[in-house]
């Protein structure tokens, strides 16, 4: 009999692409998620979260129904994956793991928040309308691609709530392939700075990513350590 996706051959590097946990989880959930399938709703759950580096993340069953992997994963038989989605998802409501949230357009569907301070407010934000909730299709297991809040966390630092809401701010502002090519220039550089990746975005915009006016990168580090941060910057490149 093959299983674990017909014979796991091992982990690439498990120091490299890890996903953050509440400790909490393992002290007061942990024990209380009694079935298999619960167990794997609430650690996609964590996964889809750390991906996003968005703790208000909203969850329908559809987020789930979408990952044919994931859902491959799950022992249902009755009644139909989506009501037994729906079934955990209320269970999890129940223990206070998630907050639901209803909408008073009955047509709408319930959606559900990580019982934490991010996603109390944005269930108090969404409710009555779900306005605020974050309807767009997640990313599916099969297509599990460095996305920039992990290349922060791999390259320039720990991934706090105001760097989260930086990177989103940025992502609403930059294509996302120019925020990935400024970290990595970053990397390159030994300058591992967000204000530093920053300025490669706004010299971007500013003068095109690819143009003929387009400086080296080395030189953009000079300007930045000698110019916005004065003395900091300085003792920092003297010291490299």
């Amino acid at each position: 009999m093959k299983s674990i996706r017909e014979i796991f051959s091992g982990f690439s590097d498990p120091g490299t692409d890890l996903v953050g946990i509440p400790n909490q989880f393992f002290r007061d959930v942990l024990g209380q998620v009694s079935e298999g399938n619960q167990l794997k709703v609430c650690l996609y759950i964590f996964w889809q979260i750390d991906r996003a580096g968005d703790f208000s993340l909203a969850f329908q069953p559809k987020d789930f129904l979408a990952d044919t992997l994931f859902m491959e994963g799950l022992a249902i038989e009755n009644p139909s994956p989506e009501q037994a989605l729906k079934n955990i998802l209320d269970q999890f409501s129940e223990q206070n793991i998630l907050i639901k949230v209803v909408s008073s357009d009955t047509a709408s569907e319930a959606v559900y928040f990580l019982n934490c301070p991010q996603g109390k407010r944005a269930a108090q934000q969404s409710a009555g309308t779900l306005a605020g909730a974050n309807g767009a299709l997640k990313p599916t297991l099969d297509i599990i691609q460095s996305n920039i809040y992990k290349m922060y966390q791999d390259n320039i630092g720990p991934l706090t709530p105001i760097i989260a809401d930086e990177l989103r701010e940025t992502e609403q502002t930059y294509p996302e392939e120019w925020i990935k090519e400024a970290i990595q220039i970053a990397v390159k550089n030994n300058v591992r700075r967000w204000q530093y990746v920053m300025r490669i975005l706004e010299r971007w915009q500013e003068e095109g990513r690819y143009g003929s006016n387009q400086r080296d990168p080395q030189k953009d580090y000079r300007k930045y350590a000698e110019g916005k941060f004065g003395e900091i910057g300085r003792h920092y490149q003297e010291n490299q």
